[in-house]
C-alpha cells in the first residue's frame, strides 16, 4: 500500500470508517488475489451496514443506492478496472453509515491510489468529497478530519468542518510542514466542543507506520483554531 498509515481506532462517529481505509484494495497490493479478497472483505461489512438502513440503502452487484428524501435514488457504481490496472476505471464504493440526526448517509470512495469519504445529503443528495475520516464533536456540528499521507500523494494536515447547515461547510485548514522532516498529527479524541487531543508525529523510516509518535497537542477554537505545544 502507499505510504499511508494504518489507522487503528475506527470505532469513533460512525464506528466502521478504520475498517475501509485499513483493508482498501491497493493497485499496489503484492496479487491481483489480494486486491480481490480485500475487496470482497470490504463489501462483506458494507452488506451488514445497509441492513442496518431498513431499506434506504440497497446494494445490487456493484451498485449502491441511495435513497433521498424526494423519492429519488442515487445510485454509485464501481469501476470494475482495478484487476486489469485500468487506472480510469479502478474505483469502488463502500457503504459506512447513515447518520439520523445530521440526515446524511457516508460512503467510502476507493481509487486507484488513495481514497476518499462522500458525505452525502439524505435530504438534498448534494454530495461533498472529505479526504479523509471525519471525527465527529460530541454535539454533532463539527467534524475534524487529519490527514497523514506522505505528501507527494495528497493533503498532509488538519481540516475542521462545520455540519450545522446539514452539509459540510470547510472552517478551518491547517497544512503541515515538510522541512528536513516531515512533523505531522493524527487524531486522539474531542475533549469537548472546543478542543481536540492530537497525537504529535514525525517520520521515521525505522518505524513501523513510518510516522512516529512523540507527544499530544491540543487543538483550540478560542479566540480561533490554533494548535497548542503542550496538552492542557
Amino acid at each position: 500500500m502507499r505510504i499511508k498509515r494504518l489507522i487503528l481506532a475506527a470505532v469513533i462517529g460512525f464506528g466502521l470508517w478504520g475498517y475501509f481505509i485499513d483493508h482498501q484494495p491497493s493497485a499496489h497490493a503484492e496479487t491481483n488475489a489480494e486486491a480481490t479478497k480485500a475487496e470482497y472483505e470490504a463489501k462483506n461489512l458494507d452488506l451488514k451496514t445497509i441492513k442496518a438502513t431498513h431499506g434506504l440503502v440497497k446494494r445490487s452487484g456493484a451498485t449502491l443506492q441511495l435513497t433521498i428524501a424526494n423519492g429519488k435514488n442515487i445510485s454509485l457504481t464501481d469501476g470494475g478496472g482495478c484487476e486489469e490496472e485500468d487506472v480510469d476505471t479502478c474505483y469502488s464504493y463502500g457503504f459506512i453509515e447513515h447518520n439520523k440526526k445530521l440526515k446524511a448517509y457516508l460512503v467510502f470512495n476507493r481509487f486507484w491510489e488513495g481514497y476518499q469519504f462522500l458525505w452525502i445529503n439524505q435530504v438534498t443528495g448534494k454530495t461533498t468529497e472529505l479526504g479523509d475520516t471525519p471525527h465527529l464533536s460530541p454535539s454533532g456540528q463539527r467534524a475534524i478530519l487529519v490527514n497523514n499521507v506522505d505528501p507527494g500523494f495528497g493533503f498532509m494536515g488538519i481540516e475542521i468542518w462545520k455540519l450545522e447547515s446539514g452539509d459540510p461547510v470547510l472552517e478551518w485548514r491547517y497544512q503541515s510542514g515538510c522541512e528536513s522532516e516531515c512533523n505531522s498529527y493524527s487524531f486522539g479524541k474531542w475533549l469537548d466542543e472546543d478542543r481536540v487531543e492530537l497525537i504529535q508525529e514525525v517520520e521515521d523510516h525505522n518505524y513501523h507506520y513510518l510516522y512516529r509518535p512523540v507527544g499530544k497537542v491540543v487543538l483550540v477554537r478560542q479566540p480561533k483554531w490554533h494548535i497548542e505545544s503542550q496538552k492542557q
